[in-house]
């Protein structure tokens, strides 16, 4: 009578890290992430066959459907991190500055159904009750600066300065 349903899905996260030490006490990281996601759904379950006069009962399944759904997905997120720390006597430093950046895209569209006639082709320029189509596309980026300066004497008196700028693409420009 009726059936169907495919799905499919597929994700690929890889990620990169380099260290690197030129001298004492100085660090550098190195990150870069990617994941891709692609998801495609299929599904088609007609089983129409409605009794054309009232007082006939015999065939009067009726429960129809079509979804056809795409989304496509990625990601890449890159970052740069140098740390230094310094020891002389009883005096701690700490010097930690990075940049990191995000880009995201996504791409989706859908086709639902539910109530589709035994009008042949499925969707014949829509609406044998009730089909809609969703569509949408988007793409931001996120850049950030950070840092912090840490000093401590013998352990027991801190000081600490922190700092973060970040702008994004979601804002409108002048306020990124």
């Amino acid at each position: 009578l009726g059936g169907g349903n495919d799905k499919d899905y597929n994700e690929l996260n890889m990620i990169y890290t380099a260290k690197v030490k030129p001298v004492k006490g100085l660090q550098f990281t190195v990150n870069y992430n990617r994941t891709q996601r692609k998801t495609a759904q299929t599904k088609y379950i007609p089983y129409y066959e409605q009794a054309s006069n009232a007082e006939v009962t015999i065939g009067t399944f009726k429960r129809s459907e079509l979804t056809k759904a795409n989304n496509n997905y990625s990601r890449n997120l890159f970052n740069v991190v140098g740390q230094y720390n310094l020891s002389v006597k009883n005096h701690n430093l700490d010097v930690l500055a990075g940049f990191e950046t995000i880009e995201t895209f996504n791409d989706n569209y859908s086709v639902h159904g539910y109530d589709l006639s035994k009008n042949e082709p499925i969707v014949d320029l829509l609406d044998p009750v009730t089909v809609t189509v969703d569509a949408s596309k988007n793409e931001y980026a996120i850049m950030s600066f950070f840092g912090r300066l840490s000093y401590d004497y013998a352990g027991r008196y801190l000081v600490e300065l922190n700092f973060r700028r970040d702008g994004s693409s979601v804002f409108a420009k002048g306020y990124r």
